[in-house]
């Protein structure tokens, strides 16, 4: 006896050949019968795996996963799966959540290349889950002895089937029971306590599974005694409704309004409204949806500003409403006597509580239940029933639905069922249209609409490609539906539509589509900005061509009179970035030799004599790395790279080592330290990258290390977003380093201070919930946040204290602990959210911190704190920076101006037309900054008492834009250039000014 199997499992697997079917040779034919050969095909092992293994709670996903699946001749498969309820999926691994109890199964189908398939089925048990009450509101302050009152409960509960009982224990020995709908946002019920005293009121949720969840209101009801000395009248509560006195059909949205309530002395009203659907209410005007038959209840509470309050009420009935049958389908032609039909519709109830039926009456004294599947977004159900006539002849078939409260509709077919006998069949004839000419890659579509079958048969098109030349792929076709395709290439094409009637006579009709080519359009090229003599550069080009069979020629101009070609077919993907690793097979790259200014252009051409260029919209600034220039008593140098075209340095002691990063040969970005035998590679400690960030005067180097290539050249104090990857702390010391532990404050960190006992100040950027400080100690982490408020550490001094802000204001941790240092609209170390902002930058040994902060009129300020007193050194603005050194020297600009406070005064330093930037502040009144003179130029300044303000450009390259980052005990001063301020990946050099006459000037 042949085992049987469920039609949903017949289904799949009559998918399953029709997939393979297709992918294989977009038709099918039906093979002769032939004695099993020697090397006979053997069927795959179908395995199901699922996650969690044991049971899930409802409304939690299960993972099927068919990985493990296998075949024994090693063919690829393909996988089937019915996850039960009509929910079907494709692919090795499928996912699905149950909300019913109990066991499910699903069903796998795995099938090889020569449609052999092996069937696996497993059962997943659900358990319930026990309701959340999310929510338990009461009145916001005490009530009086007989005045109403009411709280609002919200719950939720993980079976979407569930209906939950609210059983609400007021603790005076009352106990309300409700029914709470999972669609409602909340649920209210009102209480008059006869009694003063204090009630916890408790709330439990029960669904109908039994799992239970019980909650006390967070702030117990306080009653007090009932008094007004002052006179007051209490208000009179009115409700009005536009919808005519009578019952309510299931499904109508009623209007309530209170406006007619009224108070005898004028007071103001407030309004809270309460029913049996829904949430509570305090608008003046509300609405309800009333989807089940019932009776309801509409309380509206009225409050005068003094407490007095009334109550009106509404009783409304809601009476059942019959479900309606919509969007019938039946079969489009006759069927045959002993074949199956299919009959489909829509049964949609406007109470969308009821649960439904519906069977169909197919008139030959059959009667069938209708598979009922929930719509995806309606409430509604999508309907299906199948029968098989066993006689000839003209069936009205008749649908009823009918809903749980009585409501009946029946609806015949406007289209009766034609069962016929058996009869000859003829053959249909086909005929196709469509477009004879087109472009590679346009969508082009043929049909077979216009195709006849002589018996009136329903008919099934399908696309076939049989020219044997230049394949090309149809797109998802549908039974009658047009055939839609793009051609890869120019050339004809023949294109063929195939149709068969059920009985599988069949007809092909083609025609011949001429298609031209289309030529690539460049969409966009660049190159670099600034490029050293002797370091290979590289150009980025990116093109589109709808052609995906061509092959194209990518010719770079350099603009020196030299030019390189390479040939690539349709998988590349618009780059030529890599001079190192190639692409397609050979290299783009190319050294410059000379210094100058040079424009390069590409040019894309097809192998059909389609092709375009472009230019690039910047020429690269071609310069000697090693060339030196002296300007004001400095020699002005480039520190080089490690290999690549590119270097960013951020830390120097006074012993004149610098760290920073460096782009390596192959394109990587490593952490360097420079001394004056050169650049040295730290290394990236195991990972894809690495920067070095600070360095102290003993040599320890703190920085960051990532899994992915950088993404730009942003500064530890700008980037936010500049890691593919997240980086992770790191150490070196005697360019040995060391990886620090991540699992506590957790990457992305960025280094932001260090001092001489090796304390390194980080922040933890989270970019959903803000940014977090950290501080690492002898080898342990220490947070610089308290209760999750944001803070951001600035600066640390050698004895250990870090400033910066937490959450809007200035703040030191020393010792373990954190002081907020207030602002200047407040009371030195208040923490009251009517201040303002403050910000702490900087600290010296003495513990003197400067920042900025706010007045009472929102201004910005510079301020110094010396212990419990803030000093206002004048106005500044939000953009402010400002430093402190040992000596109690003070360095800050704001806007176009830039100051130096010394022994109590004030000197405006001379300005050079443009923006200032205070960055350093040595120990002996240096000052070195930036001015931003406009869109395409910046440069880097010196300062000081003796000698005055200097410009010192920006290096000896003759780039547009200049920034420093840092100055010496000896007045060394270290910044990078980039041929624009709007630099990008890759064009910052490293800049170094040595002060040549360090003993001249103190």
């Amino acid at each position: 006896m042949a085992t049987p199997v469920r039609p949903g499992v017949a289904m799949l697997r009559r998918l399953s050949s029709l997939l393979l079917c297709i992918g294989l040779v977009l038709s099918c034919s039906t093979p002769e019968v032939a004695g099993p050969p020697s090397n006979a095909n053997r069927p795959p092992t179908a395995k199901i795996v699922t996650v969690p293994a044991d049971s899930i709670q409802e409304g939690s996903p299960m993972t099927f996963d068919a990985s493990t699946s296998s075949d024994p001749e090693g063919d690829s498969l393909t996988y089937i799966w019915d996850l039960g309820d009509g929910l079907s999926a494709t692919g090795p691994v499928a996912k699905r959540s149950y909300y019913q109890l109990g066991s499910h199964a699903v069903t796998l189908i795995v099938t090889d290349q020569q449609g052999e398939s092996d069937t696996a089925t497993t059962l997943v048990l659900v358990v319930n889950a026990p309701p959340v009450i999310k929510r338990i509101e009461g009145p916001a302050g005490p009530i009086g002895v007989g005045n109403p009152t009411a709280i609002r409960v919200t719950a939720s509960d993980p079976g979407s089937g569930d209906v939950l009982t609210l059983r609400i224990d007021w603790k005076d020995g009352t106990v309300d029971t409700l029914g709470y709908h999972q669609d409602q946002p909340e649920i209210s019920s009102a209480h008059t306590y006869s009694t003063m005293g204090t009630y916890p009121v408790e709330v439990t949720a029960q669904d109908n599974d039994s799992g239970v969840t019980k909650r006390v209101i967070d702030k117990p009801i306080v009653v007090v005694a009932k008094t007004d000395p002052s006179g007051n009248r209490a208000p009179t509560a009115k409700i009005t409704t536009p919808h005519p006195p009578g019952p309510i059909p299931e499904g109508t949205v009623v209007g309530y309004d209170a406006t007619s309530s009224s108070d005898p002395d004028g007071d103001s009203l407030s309004y809270l409204w309460n029913w049996g659907v829904g949430s509570a209410r305090t608008a003046r005007s509300n609405v309800a949806a009333y989807y089940d038959e019932d009776s309801y209840e509409v309380i509206l509470i009225v409050t005068d500003q003094h407490g007095a309050s009334d109550t009106a009420e509404v009783d409304e009935t809601v009476v059942n409403v019959a479900p309606t049958i919509l969007y019938v389908v039946t079969p489009a032609g006759a069927i045959m006597v002993g074949t199956s039909s299919e009959i489909r519709f829509r049964v949609q109830d406007a109470g969308v509580k009821d649960s439904v039926t519906a069977q169909v009456d197919w008139k030959d004294g059959t009667v069938s239940t209708a598979t009922l599947t929930p719509h995806s977004v309606l409430p509604a159900f999508n309907a299906s029933a199948a029968h098989t006539y066993a006689t000839p002849g003209s069936y009205a078939v008749e649908i009823t639905a009918r809903d749980n409260d009585g409501g009946v509709t029946k609806l015949a077919v406007d289209h009766p069922i034609s069962a016929v006998g058996p009869h000859a069949n003829h053959a249909p004839v086909a005929h196709i249209t469509g477009p004879a000419t087109g472009s590679e890659g346009e969508w082009r579509a043929f049909s077979g609409a216009s195709s006849t079958d002589p018996d009136g048969d329903s008919l099934r098109i399908t696309c076939v490609s049989d020219d044997g030349l230049k394949p090309y792929d149809f797109g998802p076709t549908y039974p009658g539906g047009p055939c839609v395709t793009r051609f890869p290439d120019d050339g004809r094409y023949l294109v063929s539509l195939i149709v068969a009637d059920p009985s599988g006579a069949a007809d092909t009709a083609s025609m011949t589509v001429t298609i031209e080519n289309v030529a690539p359009v460049i969409q966009m090229y660049g190159g670099p900005a600034q490029q050293a003599v002797g370091i290979p550069a590289s150009v980025e080009v990116q093109f589109d061509d709808p052609g995906t069979a061509d092959r194209y020629t990518i010719t770079v101009d350099w603009g020196d009179g030299t030019s390189r070609s390479i040939a690539v077919d349709s998988s590349f993907h618009g780059r030529i970035t890599d001079p190192y690793g190639g692409i397609a097979g050979d290299t783009v790259f190319h050294v410059y030799a000379q210094p100058g200014s040079y424009f390069s252009s590409v040019t894309v051409r097809d192998d059909d004599g389609g092709m375009s260029s472009m230019t690039a919209p910047n020429a690269v600034l071609v310069f000697n790395a090693d060339e030196r220039t002296t300007v004001a008593g400095y020699e002005v140098f480039d520190l080089g790279t490690l290999g690549g075209n590119s270097a960013k340095p951020w830390d120097l002691n006074d012993r004149g080592q610098i760290v920073g990063a460096s782009s390596v040969a192959n394109g990587a970005t490593h952490a360097f330290l420079w001394d004056e035998s050169g650049m040295h590679d730290l290394g990236t400690l195991g990972h894809e990258g690495s920067e070095a960030v600070r360095i102290n005067e003993a040599g320890t180097i703190a920085g960051t290390v990532w899994t992915k290539y950088r993404q730009s050249w942003d500064g530890p104090a700008e980037r936010s977003a500049d890691y593919l990857g997240s980086p992770i702390g790191a150490l070196w010391q005697n360019r040995l380093g060391m990886l620090l532990d991540s699992t506590q404050p957790g990457p992305p960190l960025r280094v932001l201070a260090m001092n001489e006992g090796g304390d390194v100040a980080w922040t933890h950027v989270a970019r959903t919930d803000g940014n977090f400080g950290w501080l690492w100690r002898d080898g342990n982490w220490q947070p610089l946040s308290r209760d999750r408020r944001n803070s951001f550490p600035y600066a640390i001094n050698d004895r250990g204290d870090v400033v910066g802000t937490t959450g809007s204001h200035a703040a030191i941790w020393s010792e373990g602990s954190v002081r907020d240092l207030g602002v200047k609209a407040c009371v030195a170390y208040s923490a009251s959210s009517d201040c303002t902002y403050s910000a702490a930058m900087d600290i010296n040994e003495s513990g003197q911190v400067v920042g900025v902060s706010t007045d009472v009129s929102g201004g910005y300020h510079f301020v110094l704190w010396e212990g419990d007193t803030v000093h206002d050194l004048g106005p500044a603005a939000l953009s402010a920076t400002v430093v402190i050194n040992e000596h109690g020297q003070i360095a800050g600009a704001a806007g176009d101006h830039a100051y130096f406070w010394s022994d109590g005064n004030k000197v405006t330093l001379p300005t050079l037309g443009g923006t200032m930037r205070i960055v350093g502040l040595n120990d002996n009144g240096d000052v070195v900054g930036t001015v931003f003179l406009n869109a395409a130029a910046q440069h880097v300044f010196f300062w000081s008492q003796s000698r005055g303000m200097i410009d010192l450009g920006t290096g000896p390259h003759g780039f547009g834009a200049a920034w420093v980052t840092d100055i010496n005990a000896r007045g060394d001063i270290l910044g990078y250039a980039a041929p624009s301020i709007g630099y990008g990946t890759g064009e910052v050099r490293a800049i170094f000014w040595r002060n040549t006459q360090a003993s001249a000037t103190r």
